[in-house]
């Protein structure tokens, strides 16, 4: 922009009146660009606003965000803060502040803009002067600033802590937390100005993620409302009286929120007093309030509260409408939660508008809390009476309360609150009633099943109890006993031998066709009768019957499951020897048909495979529906003895014949030839079994089985001529002009998994025509390539090449590298292509094991797989140490100098590959090779700090270092055994922390090396315990802090293992006994281990306690570590107990009181 030519010019246009806000901007945003000299701009600039500022008619100045983000720039400028101050001096910032927020208020445009500048500017003056600011005018401005953040909730501008910072920023100006004393006159400024603007901001906020900022803002609320000195109940009253118009629900929610929450229990009256108050204001929002005394385990008096449930239920009758609103039937809910007595003693009122409005869906929560009041106040057994008196005088057995099974739920699940002699009298009742009375209300009957429902919940010791009275129903032989078949069926479920002998001898066919056609075909009839056939054998045709009818019902509405569901889980067996063929095939349908998902619930039971029947029937139904995936997933779960060989040729030839197989087709077929029929087309067509492979690669695993199970019988006809057959056919494939992959994956397959005399033919052919091959499709298919090496590779390695063939590789090597141009090409080989070529290389390779090692290692650099190319390394490895072990020891040698070279960190990960590998090819018979171990566990853990970007790599060291522990103990002498001690600390300390996603393996890890020292290789630390000690130590300090550690359970878990290992010596380790020690011998050792064990361990518990009081461990944590801490009590007598009393202090003696009562509850053994 053009800007005036001198200073004075300049300064005069920026005090000329007219110019404006946006100009100012402009001008000074162009600062940087003058050419002319204006020194001490900032002051000037600074000088003008608070002059624009100071002038009341100037609002066009206080209004633009951009003018104070000027203020800001320039004071930031300013390098001498004396200045500064002084001119802060001449800022009349109160009216300004007070001025622009209501400007803003009225106005909303740039307000998120001027607040973040506003903050600046605040942390500008609260850092350099002290305002002097009335009481009144510190409400206005807080209170005009929470109203503008309340109004631009949802501006991204203003994140969480901008609104936080902003009004801490306020409050640090205004001081108000520093009023040194309350009166009535600043309570009501408090109220009038900036309670309800409070109220507002924290309602509208999420206080979880602005904790501190609504703690700040409520404690002014108890400050200035809620002081000793304070009447807050006529405050709120003038409060609420002023702002009627104002509040709304969730600030009168709030408000009382508050209340509740700063008034004692005793306060109940002034509860009250405020409750009416704001309901008055929102009547709407009663149950809301009486939410919030619930919550808080408050109440109001009873009197207060029954008052409101009559004014409740007065005022409704005045208008329908109000008891189809859900806000009626929560408001009676919340009345009865803060005092069950109104629940209790007008239960039958409540009844009795349930019953009338019971197709709302709130009121079964009232009949629950009804409910709830009597078994709280212990008067249950009382209300069983009431209801069963209601049910029978109102609409008898239809009545609400018996028949729908929602509310008669909450009778059955309460029924375990009653005592064992309260139980036997509703039972003995009842049951005296249906035995001796002929004409027994329905009431009567469906009560009792009501009960009967909840009855296998009851204790063990009181079931036993109950069954004599209960066995009366079973001897009932009067009108009653047709519709008393529900009531049977629910007392044999819970009892197997209820039925007295003599009543089961008594079962006709005549009592059973009369309750089987009645007018009840709920789903219980047939558990009744499936039950009753358990006891004894009848004519169950008509009850099959009338169960395919009863199915078919249900299905045709969608209701079949769960009735499945049950029948399948407890009566298999009944339906696999009872139902006939038609029968069994309608019930499997009928679950296989959109019900499948049950055959997880059956599969679980390993018995229900027993079924023949039913198996039979299942496995022929999915085997028709074979090309949906969810039946291959079933069908793999079936055991393969009991699909029917038939089935098994059937779906062999089905699933193989499909175009497209995925992992669970190809896992159903390795599953079926696991028992071979040797009659489907790829067992006994060899050209089946080549269109399955050439359809899918994949099929590899099954043409190899086909091939095992063939050559496991080749005695046999059958098989001989398979297998001559294949032989044939994969040798002129091979030899084929074209080149077709799928004979040679077959060929390859079957030279590997044969005898060498069988495929010696084949074997012979197939190496040369590989080897003629490669030169030809290096130029033409390098990727073609790569799997014929590798194919080579993989003949060898089941039966190593002999001198003649060796010879020919030697020879095509060379070749093979010039004509690739692998010296030249190296980066841009594909990976796949050079592993095959390192792989087909190490075949042929006899050189010193050092070269191999840095060629694996710039093949690894190149993206080479260590899965591919470690096992090559190994086999020449292996092909070395039969010839002397001199080479390996040198290759070991390299290989740990290269440990303290510091280099990239690929390198130090095939560093530490081929060091593993290398470890596993360690025998007892090389001594160097021993030390030379002990020295490479040293050079690992000085030069420890070039691994720490490789946890996995270090978990995969320490697991070969544990198995090492165990299958080659010899290798650990005293020396490397105490060093592994410092390094399983030093690899905790160097890769535990937050941010390592393998914190835990390597916690764990660690733990197990210490471990497997004290399962193995404990008499090595007859007298170094400290070494334990000190690490495990360390360990608690790491698992203390596991948050930071990155630590969870897991690794908590295996430090108790840890502890617990130490505690308790195994006798079958390092202290094996001689052949002529005695058991008392060996006692005797443990008994002087576990007596050294007592003077180290206690120092163990100290530390323990010492990370306790200082911080808890977590929760989950602390847990885990319970087993440990037993351990050690375990092991201590009342002298180490009183020793570690004697040295912590008094927090500690408290908590070590606490440990040990624990222990002695849940953690000692006990014979019983």
């Amino acid at each position: 922009m053009d800007l005036p030519g001198t200073a004075e010019a300049l300064t005069k246009l920026l005090r000329a009146r007219d110019t404006s806000t946006a100009k100012l901007y402009e001008i000074v945003a162009h600062f940087d660009e003058l050419d002319v000299y204006f020194p001490q701009k900032e002051i000037f600039v600074l000088q003008l606003i608070q002059d624009r500022w100071n002038d009341a008619k100037r609002d066009d100045f206080k209004r633009d965000y951009r003018v104070w983000e000027i203020f800001n720039k320039m004071h930031i400028a300013l390098d001498d803060s004396d200045i500064a101050k002084k001119l802060l001096k001449n800022l009349n910032f109160v009216p300004l502040i007070a001025r622009t927020l209501q400007l803003y208020t009225e106005d909303h445009t740039d307000a998120a803009e001027f607040l973040v500048q506003l903050l600046k500017t605040l942390t500008l003056i609260n850092s350099t002067s002290t305002v002097e600011i009335s009481f009144e005018n510190s409400c206005k401005i807080l209170a005009g600033t929470l109203h503008m953040l309340t109004n631009l909730q949802d501006t991204k501008v203003l994140d969480q802590s901008l609104r936080s910072g902003l009004i801490m920023q306020i409050i640090n100006l205004t001081e108000l937390e520093n009023i040194p004393e309350i009166n009535h006159k600043l309570s009501n400024v408090y109220s009038n100005e900036l309670l309800l603007d409070t109220l507002e901001y924290i309602s509208k906020i999420d206080p979880t993620r602005e904790e501190s900022t609504t703690e700040e803002l409520i404690q002014f609320l108890t400050l200035f409302i809620f002081s000793k000195n304070i009447d807050y109940i006529s405050v709120l009253e003038r409060f609420v009286k002023n702002n009627r118009a104002k509040l709304t629900n969730d600030t009168s929610i709030l408000l009382f929120h508050i209340c509740v929450t700063l008034l004692s229990k005793s306060n109940f009256k002034q509860l009250e007093t405020i409750f009416s108050l704001i309901l008055d204001c929102q009547p709407t929002i009663t149950s809301e309030l009486l939410n919030q005394l619930s919550s808080s385990k408050k109440t109001m008096s009873q009197e207060f509260l029954e008052n409101l449930f009559n004014k409740t239920l007065t005022e409704a009758k005045t208008s329908t409408e109000t008891y189809a609103s859900d806000e009626f039937w929560i408001l009676l809910i919340e009345i009865l939660e803060l005092d069950i007595e109104i629940g209790i003693k007008y239960s039958d009122k409540l009844m009795s508008l349930i019953d009338e409005h019971q197709h709302n869906s709130k009121v079964v929560f009232l009949w629950e809390k009804i409910v709830t009041c009597h078994v709280n106040a212990r008067e249950y057994f009382q209300f069983i009476g009431k209801w069963k008196e209601y049910c029978a005088s109102n609409n008898q057995g239809q009545c609400v309360f018996l028949a729908d099974p929602t509310f008669a739920a909450a009778i059955t699940n309460n029924l375990v609150s009653l005592s064992i002699s309260q139980l036997k009298d509703l039972f003995e009742k009842t049951t005296t009633t249906i035995s001796t009375t002929t004409d027994v209300t329905n009431v009567t009957i469906k009560a009792l099943n009501v009960f009967l429902y909840r009855l296998p919940k009851l204790s063990y010791t009181k079931l036993p109890e109950l069954k004599p009275i209960l066995t009366k129903i079973f001897k009932v032989d009067n009108e009653n006993t047709p519709r008393l078949w529900k009531t049977k069926y629910l007392l044999m479920d819970v009892y197997d031998d209820i039925i007295p002998s003599e009543q089961i001898e008594d079962i006709s066919m005549e009592k059973l066709d009369f309750i089987l056609n009645g007018n009840d075909n709920s789903n219980e009839l047939f558990f009744y009768f499936f039950k009753l056939r358990e006891y004894k054998v009848f004519e169950f045709k008509p009850v099959i019957e009338k169960f395919i009818s009863h199915l078919k019902q249900l299905s045709s509405k969608g209701k079949e499951k769960n009735f499945l569901k049950t029948i399948f889980t407890n009566w298999a067996s009944l339906l696999n020897t009872v139902f006939e063929k038609d029968e069994l095939k309608t019930v499997i349908h009928a679950v296989l048909n959109g019900n499948i998902d049950l055959l997880s619930v059956f599969f679980q039971n390993d018995d229900f495979f027993e079924e023949d029947n039913i198996m039979f029937n299942l496995i022929n139904e999915l085997s028709d529906s074979y090309a949906k995936p969810e039946v291959i997933t079933y069908l793999n779960q079936i055991p393969i003895q009991c699909i029917h060989k038939n089935v098994r040729v059937l779906l062999l030839n089905k699933i193989s014949g499909m175009e497209h197989l995925n992992e669970g087709h190809m896992t159903l077929l390795l599953k079926l030839l696991h028992s071979p029929t040797f009659r489907a087309d790829i067992e006994s067509n060899f050209q089946s079994l080549y269109l399955l492979v050439s359809k899918n690669f994949e099929a590899k695993a099954v043409l190899e089985k086909v091939w095992k199970n063939h050559l496991s019988q080749l005695k046999e006809k059958s098989s001989a001529e398979f297998v001559e057959k294949a032989l044939t056919s994969a040798k002129a494939g091979i030899l084929s002009s074209s080149y077709d992959k799928v004979y040679f994956q077959i060929s390859e397959s079957i030279i590997k998994l044969s005898p060498h005399q069988l495929t010696e033919d084949l074997r012979s052919t197939y190496i040369d025509k590989c080897l003629h091959l490669i030169p030809v499709l290096v130029k033409s298919d390098k990727r073609k390539v790569s799997w014929v090496l590798t194919s080579l590779c993989l003949i060898n390695r089941g039966n190593p090449y002999n001198t003649e063939e060796l010879s020919k590789i030697n020879t095509l090597v060379p070749k093979i590298m010039l004509e690739c141009d692998i010296k030249n090409t190296f980066d841009q080989i594909e990976p796949s292509l050079l592993e095959s070529f390192f792989q087909f290389y190490c075949i042929c390779y006899d050189d010193k094991l050092e070269y191999l090692y840095s060629q694996y290692m710039v093949a690894r650099v190149a993206g080479a797989s260590k899965s591919k190319l470690l096992p090559a390394v190994s086999n020449v490895i292996e092909k070395s140490l039969k010839k002397d072990i001199r080479s390996f020891n040198e290759g070991f040698t390299a290989t740990i100098l290269s440990l303290s070279i510091k280099t990239s960190t690929v390198f130090h990960e095939t560093i530490l590959e081929l060091y593993q590998l290398q470890l596993n090819h360690l025998e007892k018979g090389n001594t160097i090779g021993s030390h030379l171990f002990v020295k490479s566990i040293s050079e690992f853990y000085t030069n420890i700090s070039y691994y720490e970007n490789l946890p996995v790599q270090v978990i995969s060291l320490m697991q070969t270092i544990q198995q090492l522990q165990i299958s080659k103990p010899w290798l650990f002498t005293q020396y490397l055994t105490e060093m592994l001690f410092p390094l399983a600390s030093c690899i905790n300390f160097t890769f535990l922390n937050q941010n390592c996603q393998h914190s835990d393996e390597i916690f764990s890890n660690s733990t197990k090396l210490i471990s497997n020292i004290l399962l193995i290789h404990r008499i090595k630390l007859s007298n170094r315990y400290h070494l334990v000690n000190s690490y495990l130590c360390y360990a608690l300090e790491f698992i203390h802090k596991s948050k930071l550690n990155g630590l969870t359970t897991v690794s908590a878990a295996s430090l108790s293992r840890l502890i617990t290992n130490y505690c308790e010596p195994s006798s079958n380790s390092s202290y094996q006994t001689g052949n002529n020690d005695d058991k008392q011998k060996l006692n005797l050792r443990m008994n002087l281990i576990r007596e050294s064990l007592r003077k180290q361990v206690p120092i163990l518990l100290v530390k323990y306690i010492h990370l306790s009081m200082g911080q808890p461990f977590e929760a989950s944590i602390r847990k885990e570590l319970t087993t440990g801490v037993h351990s050690m009590f375990d092991l201590f007598t009342q002298a180490e107990v009183s020793l570690i009393n004697g040295i912590v202090d008094s927090a500690g003696k408290q908590y070590l009181k606490t440990l040990y009562s624990d222990y002695k509850k849940v953690g000692k053994w006990r014979e019983d």
